[in-house]
């Protein structure tokens, strides 16, 4: 009676919910390879001559003259595009980040990503199904029922001995995206959360160096405290008594956002270190980033295979449906030739 009852919960979310949670799980599928399709062609490389990181702030400043903030992010090899993110000051708070790409050698613009509609459609869907703010409830409630499919298609999993058939099917492929699918939801899901309650720890005071004040100076000091380190991201101050913020890669470690040394630089000399939060940590979790492209493409079966899933779990309900239909059909000509 209990598995009677399950089986109904969860042919019932999948009949309901089924098609929504498709499109939601595709679109996650679709913003991991972000990044990688936004990015810029490669070129040949010239490891002999460096990036002129001063020369790259002057070209990305020409293009946004308006105050604002700045953030370069630079590639993990050579011969890629170097990423600038520009807010502009709001008083509204409504400015959208400004993305573009940049030849580390050259300086030139290569491409601006943020004016792409067909990215920010796709996020939007994954991240509120196109409700912004209002739609956070909404990710929450199909985390949920996402949830309890996952959890009563275990409980109703069993093997068969047909391995052709479609039930033994559904159950096989069942079986291979929980793993990526319960990931992908529990992170996501602590992700949804106030950002607060997975924020870093505070800052560890590490030294106190001499003020640095142009680009240069600041990389030059870091270089010495760190000389086995790489730089990886760098937000530039818009006022002088405002802190340089640098991320570098210490060799040894992952080569992650959550793993890179976060830095503060204060004008008076004073350096912070700012170690990653658990935000970040889950963050590069739900996106697979910790375990690279085997982990993208493990999430990607995650969302790609309950598409599949859900095609096969319609075509089991038609067929048992008619099953049903036809006993009930033969039961009531019994019935009436008593």
């Amino acid at each position: 009676m209990m598995k009677t009852k399950l089986r109904s919960l969860h042919c019932m979310l999948g009949l309901w919910a089924g098609i929504g949670l498709c499109l939601w799980l595709l679109a996650g599928s679709i913003l991991l390879w972000q990044k990688t399709w936004q990015t810029p062609k490669a070129f040949r490389p010239e490891p002999e001559k460096p990036v002129d990181l001063a020369k790259l702030f002057a070209s990305v400043q020409s293009h946004y003259p308006e105050p604002g903030s700045w953030r370069l992010r630079f590639p993990k090899q050579p011969g890629k595009a170097v990423q600038a993110v520009f807010l502009a000051e709001d008083l509204f708070a409504e400015a959208e980040p400004k993305v573009l790409w940049l030849h580390p050698y050259t300086a030139e613009i290569l491409g601006e990503t943020h004016k792409l509609p067909f990215w920010q459609g796709i996020y939007r869907l994954h991240s509120s199904f196109w409700l912004d703010e209002r739609g956070r409830p909404a990710v929450i409630a199909a985390g949920l029922m996402l949830a309890c499919l996952l959890v009563s298609g275990l409980l109703l999993w069993r093997k068969t001995k047909q391995n052709s058939s479609p039930t033994a099917r559904h159950r096989s492929l069942g079986l291979m995206i929980f793993p990526p699918l319960l990931i992908s939801l529990i992170s996501g899901l602590l992700l949804s959360l106030p950002a607060g309650w997975l924020s870093a720890p505070a800052n560890l005071p590490k030294a106190k160096i001499e003020p640095a004040s142009t680009l240069e100076q600041v990389i030059q000091k870091l270089h010495a405290l760190y000389p086995d380190s790489r730089l990886r991201e760098i937000a530039i101050p818009q006022n002088v008594d405002e802190p340089w913020e640098v991320a570098i890669h210490l060799s040894g470690t992952l080569d992650i956002d959550p793993a890179w040394l976060r830095l503060v630089l204060h004008p008076d000399g004073r350096l912070e270190e700012r170690p990653a939060g658990l935000r970040q940590w889950v963050y590069a979790l739900h996106t697979g980033e910790v375990a690279g492209m085997p982990g993208k493409l493990m999430l990607m079966l995650g969302g790609v295979g309950f598409v599949l899933q859900t095609v096969y779990g319609f075509k089991l309900w038609r067929q048992r449906a008619r099953l049903k239909a036809t006993a009930l059909r033969v039961r009531g000509n019994k019935h009436q030739v008593a």
